[in-house]
């Protein structure tokens, strides 16, 4: 069995309101790193993470299920978590042992209660955050109405690092923000994609999101905002460097 340095070993806990999509969200993580040959389905009660028979019949998770890949000679922990405040102590025990918490939120239905309890254990208990806005390619699918619901009720200071060409039926772009390029996504679900120049109805929205992360990054560090102020920007290294540790400090979504 492969060893990995402490380094090289990080836990994610996968939280947020229920039906948010956590354990299908696990499904494609692990099929697109290659552990897993089927990307399971909860309609079909096969996934790997809902394992318990009262879930395969229910379709929801109710127990934290620990699930593992390894991706760019990183492994990977993820904890699936249940998303109904009855089984709210599972998500609390997982956030205590996971280093960051991916907070997913519907993109019809927005940030919902469950998404504001969650977020509390996250403060609570100290965890790095990021933000997956999942299920784009449901009907009536809303990113900005998202995005501004989930400023209000977490942080104003909530800036996407990608952000979908066109949300809804037939969804399978999105555009980098730090790459500044288009990602366009194969049918199937393998995580493979494309990569192409950002087309002009949404450069001048990655613009604007592009400098608002430069100026949140920059004001985390003091180094960064020397360089900042002094070269005009900050180079594409310093921008991921700049948002790992911002979000690992959460000096980003304090």
């Amino acid at each position: 069995m492969k060893e990995f340095t402490p380094d090289h070993i990080r836990n994610l806990a996968l939280i947020g309101h229920g039906g948010v999509g956590k354990t299908s969200t696990a499904e494609a993580a692990l099929f697109s790193a290659g552990s897993t040959t089927r990307l399971g389905r909860v309609e079909e009660g096969n996934t790997l993470s809902d394992y318990h028979p009262d879930e395969i019949e229910r379709q929801i998770s109710i127990n934290a299920s620990l699930l593992f890949c390894e991706w760019k000679s990183y492994k990977i922990n993820i904890l699936d978590t249940p998303g109904y405040t009855d089984f709210t102590g599972e998500v609390k025990a997982s956030l205590r042992v996971a280093d960051t918490a991916v907070v997913l939120l519907k993109a019809v239905e927005g940030a919902e209660v469950g998404t504001e309890i969650v977020w509390k254990y996250t403060t609570e208990y100290g965890n790095a955050a990021v933000f997956v806005v999942n299920k784009l390619d449901q009907e009536n699918a809303d990113f900005d109405r998202t995005l501004q619901q989930a400023r209000e009720m977490i942080s104003h200071d909530i800036i996407p690092v990608q952000f979908p060409l066109r949300a809804g039926l037939g969804f399978d772009s999105i555009v980098d923000v730090v790459r500044m390029k288009l990602l366009k996504f194969q049918p199937g679900g393998n995580g493979r994609y494309t990569e192409t120049e950002i087309p002009e109805e949404a450069r001048e929205k990655a613009q604007g999101m592009r400098q608002g992360l430069l100026e949140l990054i920059a004001e985390t560090d003091e180094n960064l905002l020397n360089k900042y102020l002094e070269q005009g920007g900050l180079s594409d290294d310093e921008l991921r460097q700049g948002l790992r540790n911002g979000i690992r400090s959460r000096k980003l979504f304090p």
